[in-house]
């Protein structure tokens, strides 16, 4: 139980995580702002401000981070999915500890519990246990970006405390070889994002000085304004993005009828596949998410997998033997899902297809 109570202490909110989360929401924001000034200074006059090197740094530096997001945070440490070698889920981790999304158990915990209670509302004085933290139902910026700050306001146990209940069940005689295979990685997994939250200040602070750096090298020597611009465009304006797209699945994908909005069957939420943003954000078929919450694929249907980067990540991996017991769902296990949401369609809510 050693082990669970470091995991307690790890998720214990400290006064440098307000800054960050605060840091997360103003700063990135303002930074893309100064950005978007430079792109109009440069199409409208002579100057010279930003260049391929500013272009691709950000490029990089978004796909590395938002993949940490997606296959680290989400479908390795939350829902784990597939299993990998311990460097890997290091170097993955540390993409998502860059995104600035706070600590990854705490995002465990919180996403787990937005499982629980999918779309029950807060308003009302319902306790913070008893419903979604991000729901549009209470609010669309809520969804996206509100919610971050609440926690810290209003302090409150959001708490789904799944290690302590894990830890246990590791000691259970009668558990199945498979059972304790799959108990083992979630662990595993869950102590080495213990290491990536402790030494969360390190990788944010890496996250920025790498592309103030490359961007501060060139042929000519140092030079500090092409450093600036690195860190402007790799760091603060990557994650602003990153961390945007982030919070238009928890709003904008929980909004039936908006534009490109969509779901294979109906089950007890509102979630939805947001295809308007198939090109920035792997998560975007989200509704598949919650229909198969373990698995390591969520676009299901040929052309929705092309979209599904993390996805693809995953297959090439796994060729190449740097992925394995991925957890893949086909089009005839959806179909079988929609059969059965059709015929008892009370019946079948998020919480039943997470057992």
């Amino acid at each position: 139980m050693a082990h669970t109570n470091k995991v307690a202490v790890a998720q214990r909110a400290r006064p440098w995580e307000v800054t960050v989360v605060i840091g997360y929401i103003v700063l990135p924001w303002l930074a893309t702002i100064l950005a978007a000034y430079q792109v109009y200074l440069q199409t409208t006059t002579s100057a010279q401000i930003i260049g391929w090197k500013e272009v691709l740094l950000l490029i990089g530096g978004y796909i590395y981070t938002i993949e940490g997001v997606s296959l680290g945070n989400h479908r390795s440490v939350t829902h784990p999915t597939y299993q990998t070698y311990r460097w890997m889920k290091y170097l993955i981790y540390a993409g998502g500890a860059m995104a600035i999304q706070g600590k990854l158990l705490t995002w465990r915990r919180d996403h787990l519990h937005h499982h629980e209670k999918t779309d029950v509302p807060c308003s009302g004085g319902v306790t913070p246990s008893k419903c979604d933290p991000h729901t549009p139902r209470d609010h669309f910026w809520h969804a996206a970006y509100g919610w971050l700050v609440k926690p810290f306001l209003s302090p409150g146990k959001l708490a789904l405390d799944k290690e302590t209940e894990l830890l246990q069940t590791m000691g259970e005689r009668n558990a199945s070889k498979e059972k304790i295979a799959v108990q083992r990685t979630v662990v595993e997994n869950v102590r080495i994002g213990l290491f990536v939250d402790t030494h969360l200040p390190i990788f944010i602070l890496l996250g920025l000085i790498i592309p103030l750096v490359i961007g501060g090298m060139t042929l000519a020597g140092w030079n500090w304004s092409s450093a600036w611009n690195g860190l402007l465009w790799g760091g603060l304006v990557r994650i602003c993005l990153v961390n945007f797209f982030t919070a238009m699945v928890n709003s904008y994908c929980h909004k039936p009828g908006w534009f490109g909005n969509y779901r294979h069957a109906k089950v007890a939420d509102d979630s939805r596949n947001g295809l308007i943003f198939a090109l920035v954000n792997p998560e975007w078929p989200h509704a598949n998410h919650h229909l198969f919450p373990d698995s390591a694929n969520q676009g299901i249907y040929w052309w929705e997998r092309i979209f599904d980067y993390s996805a693809s990540i995953l297959w090439v991996g796994e060729r190449l033997g740097l992925f394995w017991n991925i957890n893949w769902t086909t089009v005839a296990m959806l179909q079988e899902r929609k059969r059965l949401v059709e015929q008892s369609p009370k019946s079948i809510s998020v919480e039943a297809t997470m057992s």
